[in-house]
């Protein structure tokens, strides 16, 4: 049965966030029963309350392809804070989640949290006892025992890498992530180091294809990037140093890049980190944004995230338009095309017939201006009503 008709003005509808006017969607229970106009719909269901949400435009609820719930870079010191013990981890993954919802994102691909808080919050999640956007996690994240990683679990060896995926998948993770390289350009000089072998990289890909999930790879570029996808790894996330030669190669093996343009674009983002880190990143802003340019102009299949700025993926957009996206690239990077990156594409992440009701409202069409997506009214996650 109906519970709701939603009206607003207008509304984005399907994989082609195809403009609507007068719209309405109908929401049964958890799900989107029907889409169409508001003199349509509501004679239609005449049973079902009526959520009139007036000049504002509908569109799927927003997801964020890369954050990490207990890490929160609108904090001074972040970095270092993932060295607190578990249950303070645990305390402001469970604020953070809620943030996140509130500003409208959905759905979260998280990649790697330290003594499985990921997990935890996710279940949690899940089972109706805490408020926060769907997950899908990784786990414990593995990086080298000389590398970089913040989140990370330090491994050195293929079977250390083994031991690790096959815990992650006991449990139930949807994702592995590695730590392959550093995580900004070198300041001085070109070599961008690899800090993982070509064999661990293949050892978790392989564990996770056997069981049908996805991997994920922190990587800028180099030998990594190209070891990574010769290796199988479904996702290079950030890419900051990526060459002409890395992209076509991602293109010609049908991989996704996660975009996290904040990171370097925003400068008070960056007043958050140490003083060494904020000085670098001045230094490379110019040649990193370059690079992220090139991407979304390459053709290479990519959605965004934040990388732990939570509640941020309007701003996150912003960065992809300034990069060179058009606004509906850029919306369908935290929409649509996250929905495919994540692996919920069958799910969410439009609104379609059958699919999760999960949509928000913004007061003004960010596919005509993105900045829209800072105003937002009304948030629904599985048919729930979280603002109104």
């Amino acid at each position: 049965m109906a519970k709701y008709v939603v009206c607003a003005d207008e509304a984005l509808i399907g994989n082609n966030l195809e403009k609507i006017e007068n719209a309405a969607i109908v929401v049964a229970e958890d799900k989107i029963a029907d889409v169409g106009t508001q003199d349509e719909l509501i004679k239609k269901y005449p049973k079902a309350e009526l959520l009139m949400l007036g000049k504002v435009c509908l569109m799927p609820g927003m997801i964020d392809s890369h954050t990490h719930t207990s890490m929160d870079a609108r904090v001074p010191g972040h970095l270092d804070r993932m060295n607190d013990p578990a249950p303070e981890l645990t305390v402001r993954a469970v604020n953070y989640v809620k943030d996140d919802l509130m500003s409208g994102i959905t759905t979260a691909r998280v990649l790697g949290d330290k003594e499985y808080v990921d997990v935890t919050v996710r279940n949690a999640i899940r089972e109706g006892g805490l408020t926060g956007p769907r997950l899908v996690v990784a786990g414990i994240g593995m990086r080298s025992i000389h590398g970089h990683g913040f989140v990370g679990v330090p491994h050195t060896g293929v079977q250390e890498f083994r031991h690790t995926a096959r815990e992650n998948m006991l449990h139930r993770t949807e994702w592995l992530k590695v730590f392959i390289t550093a995580g900004a350009p070198p300041v001085n000089g070109t070599h961008i180091p690899s800090f993982l072998s070509y064999e661990e990289i293949e050892t978790v890909c392989g564990e996770a294809k056997r069981m049908g999930i996805r991997t994920s790879a922190h990587c800028i570029g180099g030998q990594g990037l190209r070891d990574a996808v010769k290796a199988g790894i479904d996702v290079i996330d950030h890419a900051y140093c990526a060459t002409i030669e890395d992209l076509e190669l991602i293109k010609e093996k049908e991989r996704w890049i996660c975009l996290t343009p904040s990171v370097f674009m925003s400068k008070e983002r960056n007043l958050n980190n140490p003083p060494a880190t904020q000085k670098n990143t001045d230094i490379v802003r110019k040649k990193v944004t370059a690079v992220m340019q090139k991407i979304v102009t390459s053709g290479v299949k990519y959605a965004i995230g934040s990388d732990a700025l939570h509640a941020s993926m309007a701003l996150e957009a912003e960065c992809a338009v300034k990069l060179g996206a058009a606004p509906k690239e850029a919306v369908m990077g935290i929409t649509v095309h996250g929905a495919e990156l994540c692996g919920v594409e069958r799910i969410t992440g439009s609104l379609t017939l059958g699919f999760s009701a999960d949509m928000i409202a913004v007061k003004g069409n960010p596919v005509e201006d993105i900045s829209a997506l800072n105003e937002v009214s009304f948030i629904m996650k599985e048919g729930i009503i979280y603002k109104k």
